[in-house]
């Protein structure tokens, strides 16, 4: 397996998680043409980032940014947010607001909605649902590549279910996206602020990548659409946080 030095690669003191991501991808892409469709299709990388999971450890703080770590090598980011399995959610009184210190080894930033899966490796919940979405041949743990349970979306073991209830009586707005079966769910709250950002600079259109796929967010007609097939698309909205809703990224509130 080929070695990759990431304090050559980025030699500064501190940076962001995501920013170190998005400089080992442009490195790696340089040398390569295995990853040039990485934007339509990025979970392919998940086999390659896995090997990037010890810099978590061995590179970053709790809170994201990278400690340089002089001598160090290491050896070694969607699928459809709209599923809306119904989803039973336990709340594990001991483990709250654990996220908050918390990196996901596939995107690389604080996690939201962690997951915990039977071989103890913690992920986003859209991460995971991400990857159990695309890699139907073996829907196997980006880390150590145990499998995945099939009931994983269903009865996910979060970490911090306090997530799901913040802000559920704020006077802001939320955005939301039309459940297949009827109703409304709460887009995920990373995806939420880029959405916000994105109405708030009055721009006609945003891209964001969920789930593992890249979406179209149409803000004069109010839908989402995948970018490679308009046909998959569903209603959105902009609402108040207290609208009703069945749950949030397909996680139901119980």
């Amino acid at each position: 397996m080929r070695t990759i030095n990431f304090i050559t690669i980025l030699p500064q003191k501190s940076c962001t998680a995501q920013n170190f991501l998005k400089c080992v991808v442009s490195k790696e892409l340089m040398r390569s043409e295995t990853y040039t469709n990485l934007i339509g299709c990025p979970f392919p990388l998940i086999r390659w980032l896995r090997s990037v999971v010890d810099c978590k450890r061995d590179c970053f703080k709790p809170n994201g940014i990278m400690e340089e770590k002089p001598g160090s090598s290491i050896d070694r980011n969607t699928g459809d947010n709209c599923e809306e399995e119904s989803v039973k959610v336990t709340q594990n009184q001991n483990e709250e607001s654990v996220s908050q210190n918390m990196v996901c080894p596939i995107c690389l930033q604080t996690c939201v909605h962690p997951v915990e899966l039977p071989c103890s490796h913690i992920f986003c919940f859209l991460c995971i649902k991400g990857v159990f979405i695309q890699d139907h041949s073996t829907r196997r743990c980006a880390i150590c590549r145990q499998s995945i349970p099939n009931d994983v979306l269903r009865n996910p073991r979060l970490k911090d279910v306090s997530q799901l209830y913040s802000d559920s009586d704020s006077t802001d707005y939320h955005w939301f996206y039309e459940a297949r079966s009827g109703g409304w769910w709460k887009y995920d709250e990373r995806t939420m602020q880029d959405l916000e950002k994105a109405f708030e600079s009055s721009q006609s259109k945003s891209q964001l990548l969920i789930v593992g796929q890249l979406y179209e967010i149409d803000f004069d007609e109010m839908i989402q659409y995948r970018v490679n097939n308009r046909n998959l698309f569903r209603r959105i909205k902009r609402d108040v946080a207290s609208a009703e809703s069945r749950g949030v990224a397909g996680l139901r509130l119980t």
